[in-house]
């Protein structure tokens, strides 16, 4: 019952020449070919014979074979001979040598699993880094033992035995052989043998013998073919301005290439000599001249440098070993020339030009300065002329000017007096620190004006028990504003002047409408529009009941925490800032007048009634030349509530100059503090 079967490509074997089989400790088959490498899983498809054929039982389209060749990671494909060594590695002999398959890939190569590309072989010659001969030069094919020791017998051909001795074996630290295959000019290969050969009888240019084989082979692997002389015409011509000394022996390198500007994009092609393992070799490049470090690590062998600038370069190339072990750098140098417009014969022309320029320059200034001095000389003797006929015109109106300056003093002094008087005038209007000392609870008034007379005043007046006081700003500052001041405060007199007790929004209505009858204000387009904005309050010096009304300025309240203060008033641990909103118009005509209300309210001891204008929280100042705003003013008042009120009319005016600096006051200040 001995029968016989063919297995061939068609089953799936990798090549039908098979020259070693070996079996594995757990049944795998491992077949060498002259075409790389067959594994038969023994958990795989069983082979049977039906009918003279050679089926895969179960699933025909299931796997019989797995193969590998180089490009899954073989370093050859003609395998001689397969042996399983103690320890389960899988030996490989081929014509590089050594290979061994560590037996955690040869298991996972005979696994269930998905197989892929080989990894963790290990390579065994004298070009893989090891000091070992390559034990399958000159060998048809080979056999190999492993004895009871572990030592492994190789046999290859005529060579006779090797013996190898695996665990012994140590890596070579010499680093791998570099070189520089080949360089194309803008992206184009250049067989430089055909660049070198002419027709020229020159001795120095004729190509020898040997050269002309390589001349052949050269262009057959450049160009696929051998070139015509027609057509090495047309490389020549193709790269006239390309020039070089010679040619490199062994790989057809220009030696002391220059190139055109044109051709300054280079690819330069280079390889490490690895037999085995040259995929795991690395490398690294620098362009001297252009680049500044090392390139990072790559597998890539070729790089690619466009648009160099004209200069000398000199790339350098270096390649890592498979163990580590890093090459010297192996260089090549080129020269790149700059274009027409910046070589030296255009730097000497830009020269000539430069200088010629210049003396033309020169030659033109020169006469054109010559020309001019005479315009000069003719506009002297005009210029002479004039000055006498004018001096004595000038002399003349000299004496104009004196006479207009003293009438002009004359002037200026008879408005400043006129100024004078009327500061004087209402000083006179306002009520004296005296009198308000004797009818006002403990108090300061702080009055700044911009001018010598002021836009802003103070009005105060106590009548049956009750005071009234007002802070007021009018219209403008100045003469203007010290106008406008005048009449509200003679008003104000007339208003108040009855026996009768007015509240405070009546007066700013009765006030208002002396105002615009006085003014004649209709609103008509393009009259005046002067009027003031006020606080009015009405106190009664017994019970300290309060009534108020605003034209525009508010009222502040100094007071004890009560509950009742919000988010928006201006607060410290006990006290805060309550703020009496004023009515949104001014003494004076307006579209949409209605009478002025009046707020009441009682203060407690120790609180704090503040009457203001504008001018304090709009100055201009501080390190950014902002407004000083009402914000920060009532924060300072707060600050102050305890502080005896002479002492923080002195802390106020203070703050106010220091926030002032150098700024120009921009209006009038006027603030009063009472606190019962």
């Amino acid at each position: 019952g001995k029968s016989f079967a063919t297995f061939t490509t068609a089953q799936g074997l990798a090549n039908n020449n098979v020259y070693s089989i070996t079996e594995d400790k757990d049944g795998n088959l491992w077949f060498g070919t002259e075409e790389g490498l067959s594994v038969k899983r023994v958990d795989g498809e069983k082979l049977v014979k039906n009918n003279d054929k050679i089926k895969k039982a179960g699933n025909k389209r299931k796997q019989l074979f797995i193969n590998f060749t180089k490009t899954d990671g073989l370093p050859d494909n003609f395998i001689c001979a397969i042996r399983e060594d103690e320890q389960g590695n899988i030996i490989i002999g081929n014509n590089f040598g050594l290979c061994v398959i560590p037996v955690e890939e040869a298991k996972r190569i005979t696994g269930s699993v998905a197989v892929g590309k080989l990894s963790g072989l290990e390579v065994y010659n004298q070009f893989t880094g090891y000091p070992v001969r390559d034990v399958n030069t000159g060998g048809d094919n080979g056999t190999m033992h492993v004895d009871s020791k572990g030592i492994l017998w190789v046999g290859h051909g005529s060579n006779g035995v090797a013996r190898v001795d695996l665990e012994a074996v140590h890596k070579s630290q010499q680093p791998p052989v570099v070189v520089i295959q080949s360089v194309k000019v803008n992206e184009e290969n250049i067989c430089w043998y055909s660049m070198k050969a002419t027709n020229s009888e020159s001795q120095d240019l004729r190509l020898k013998p040997r050269d002309s084989l390589t001349l052949v082979q050269q262009e057959v692997m450049t160009y696929g073919k051998v070139l015509g002389e027609a057509e090495r015409d047309t490389v020549r011509k193709q790269f006239s301005g390309v020039e070089f000394d010679g040619i490199t022996r062994f790989y057809p390198m220009p030696e002391n290439l220059v190139l055109p500007y044109d051709y300054n994009h280079l690819t330069f092609e280079y390889n490490a000599i690895e037999t085995g393992r040259y995929f795991l070799v690395n490398y690294q490049y620098m362009l001297e001249g252009q680049d500044e470090k090392w390139s990072p690590v790559t597998k890539k062998t070729d790089v690619t440098y466009g648009n160099l600038y004209e200069g000398n370069y000199t790339f350098l190339l270096k390649a890592q070993s498979p163990w580590g072990v890093w090459s010297e750098p192996t260089a090549y140098t080129f020269t790149v020339l700059p274009p027409w417009y910046r070589n030296r014969w255009a730097y000497s022309a830009y020269a000539l030009l430069l200088v010629a320029g210049v003396f033309l320059l020169v030659w033109a200034n020169g006469r054109r300065l010559r020309a001019r001095a005479k315009e000069l000389a003719e506009e002297v003797r005009r210029a002479t002329v004039e000055i006498t006929e004018q001096k004595e015109e000038i002399e003349k109106q000299k004496k104009e000017v004196e006479k207009t300056h003293e009438q002009l003093a004359e002037h200026h002094k008879e408005i400043t007096d006129s100024i004078a008087y009327a500061k004087r005038i209402q000083d006179a209007m306002l009520a004296s620190e005296e009198h308000d000392s004797q009818h006002l609870p403990e108090h300061y008034i702080l009055f700044k004006p911009k001018d010598v007379v002021s836009g802003d005043y103070y009005w105060a007046l106590e009548k049956q028990g009750y005071l009234y006081l007002t802070a007021a700003d009018c219209t403008g500052h100045g003469v203007p504003g010290a106008f406008m001041s005048m009449l509200g405060m003679s008003f104000l007199n007339e208003i108040n002047a009855h026996g009768e007790l007015l509240m405070p929004a009546e007066i700013l209505d009765e006030l208002r409408a002396r105002i615009i009858k006085e003014l004649g204000q209709t609103g008509a387009s393009g009259e005046s529009k002067d009027g003031m904005d006020m606080s009015l309050l009405r106190l009664n010096l017994d019970t300290h009941e309060l009534m108020w009304a605003g034209a525009n300025n508010p009222l502040y309240h100094i007071k004890a925490l009560d509950g009742n203060e919000t988010e928006k008033d201006t607060v410290n641990e006990t006290h805060y800032v309550e703020v009496i909103l004023p009515d949104k118009q001014s003494i004076g005509f307006g579209y949409d007048m209605k009478p002025f209300t009046n707020h009441e309210l009682t203060l407690q001891k120790g609180d704090s009634i503040v009457l203001f204008t504008d001018g304090f929280a709009d100055q201009f100042g501080g390190e950014k030349g902002k407004k000083f705003k009402y914000k920060p003013f009532k924060k300072l008042l707060l600050k102050l509530k305890d502080q005896p009120l002479d002492e923080q009319k002195e802390i106020i005016n203070t703050e106010f100059d220091n926030w002032k600096g150098g700024c120009e006051q921009v209006d009038d200040v006027c603030i009063i503090g009472i606190r019962v």
